[in-house]
């Protein structure tokens, strides 16, 4: 099946994985299968969806890397229910006032279900923990979320408890203003800090992965990314690193600390063969949302104890 991978702002898709090419209204039900086809097919009669910049029609075939943008919001009509009510996940929360909820999403969940009838996802829990939030943001299967973490990574999530709320935070977060510190430990002993800019592409031929190995006939879209990664302790294998970025892009720490040969441990999809194994101690990616800066000068922090050498 043609594959469908998103980066954030979550409302900007891209065509990956080997097969191709595929109309779009059928892209768009792959990607979001509670809608139908015949849904689908009224947004783009609406004008409501752009491939690579330009108005789209419901004849519109994809290719390999094509990008295809929705509206922030998806038309109500459209949309699912809200996730299921379900306590399970268990996030500690933050943070709490009328405006925001900040949350350490623990390791090995979702951030949000695919479908209605998924349950144990962080949205399933905000559900349960507060119904009002059902309606708020791009999508009811994302009630409030402001951004994503993946499934393997712990740490801050930031959830707006209103409209206005979403709508002011998602703009912080797509101008870049909104910093976003994590911690991790890779392989390997980086030795000084270095600053990793390098723009990243769905891979070509995996579709749940991207890449900074852009090849030169590559005429697709490019994400610009940027992360620093600093050293902070050291061990005869390892390094706990403190990572930086303002961009927000799909698996960027992941790829980036590959890219420099200094892989996250734990890390199955981007490690190299012999790194690409559970950590054995915790069974789990260390990479963890440490702290989110805020341009009022708010700092949120997620604490983590790592284990020990």
């Amino acid at each position: 099946m043609t594959g469908c991978s998103s980066t954030k702002p979550e409302n900007d898709l891209v065509l990956g994985g080997p097969d191709g090419p595929v109309r779009l209204d059928h892209f768009l039900h792959r990607c979001f299968p509670e809608i139908s086809i015949q849904q689908w097919k009224k947004v783009l009669a609406n004008g409501l969806v752009r491939v690579n910049g330009s108005q789209a029609r419901k004849g519109t075939i994809l290719t390999i890397a094509d990008s295809v943008t929705l509206p922030e919001r998806l038309p109500a009509a459209l949309l699912p229910g809200p996730p299921l009510p379900d306590p399970s996940a268990q996030p500690t929360i933050i943070f709490a006032d009328d405006e925001l909820l900040i949350l350490d999403k623990p390791a090995g969940i979702h951030t949000h279900p695919l479908s209605r009838s998924e349950r144990g996802t962080l949205a399933n829990w905000l559900m349960s923990y507060d119904p009002s939030l059902a309606g708020i943001g791009f999508s009811p299967l994302q009630p409030g979320l402001v951004n994503r973490l993946d499934r393997d990574t712990s740490g801050l999530i930031l959830v707006a408890r209103s409209g206005a709320s979403w709508e002011k935070y998602r703009r912080l977060f797509a101008g870049k203003l909104v910093t976003k510190i994590y911690l991790g430990i890779v392989h390997g002993i980086l030795a000084s800090p270095t600053t990793v800019d390098l723009p990243l592409i769905h891979h070509p031929g995996r579709q749940e992965m991207m890449t900074a190995d852009i090849p030169a006939t590559f005429n697709g879209r490019q994400f610009p990314a940027a992360t620093t990664i600093e050293p902070l302790v050291r061990t005869e294998k390892t390094t706990t690193v403190r990572l930086t970025m303002t961009t927000g892009v799909t698996h960027q720490l992941r790829v980036h600390a590959a890219a420099i040969g200094h892989p996250l441990v734990g890390d199955l999809l981007y490690g190299s063969p012999e790194t690409a194994e559970p950590d054995r101690k915790t069974g789990r990616l260390l990479l963890h949302a440490h702290q989110l800066l805020l341009p009022d000068d708010r700092t949120f922090t997620a604490p983590i104890e790592w284990p020990a050498a």
